[in-house]
């Protein structure tokens, strides 16, 4: 009996380093996006989760979301949104083929910062969009996207032909 104990805790041990493990990385596509308005001049309100080790981590997580979304993603929303507000600006194929532009772009001093910012001041949370998970936190923030300049600079850095073009 002593044997089969030792095995269950060794089992739940193992699940336990599993699970932290899986939550504590940091992955650009399990999150949530969602669009809450479609601004002017070629900006989108989205609301955007991101997770990290202290709630600043989060947010600049939650930011680089954000844009991810807006490039690669998608949103959903519950509005009533034309559907190609909510699809991503390139494919995935793009981004494979460029993979050192995009990971300069979103590395902590990247471009992707120019094209998001946080609608409250100091993106000040909500009681309900901060939740802490284990030792990480979970956060959700509500910004704005500005949606034409990145096509413009996509485009002018040639990661997109411009419209029109084939």
């Amino acid at each position: 009996m002593i044997k089969q104990g030792n095995l269950i805790l060794d089992l739940f041990v193992l699940c336990l380093l599993f699970v932290s493990c899986k939550t504590s990385a940091f992955s650009q596509s399990d999150y949530q996006a969602d669009i809450m308005d479609i601004g002017k001049q070629g900006t989108v309100i989205a609301k955007v989760w991101g997770i990290g080790k202290n709630i600043d981590l989060a947010k600049d997580n939650a930011r680089k979301n954000a844009v991810h979304a807006l490039l690669f993603k998608g949103f959903t929303s519950s509005l009533n949104v034309n559907s190609s507000d909510l699809r991503p600006i390139l494919d995935n194929d793009i981004k494979n083929s460029n993979q050192e532009y995009f990971s300069k772009f979103f590395s902590d001093k990247g471009g992707y910062s120019k094209y998001v910012q946080c609608v409250n001041p100091n993106c000040t949370l909500e009681a309900n969009d901060r939740i802490k998970i284990g030792k990480q936190y979970k956060v959700a923030i509500t910004v704005t996207l500005y949606r034409d300049l990145l096509i413009k600079e996509l485009e002018s850095s040639g990661i997109k032909k411009k419209f029109g073009i084939n």
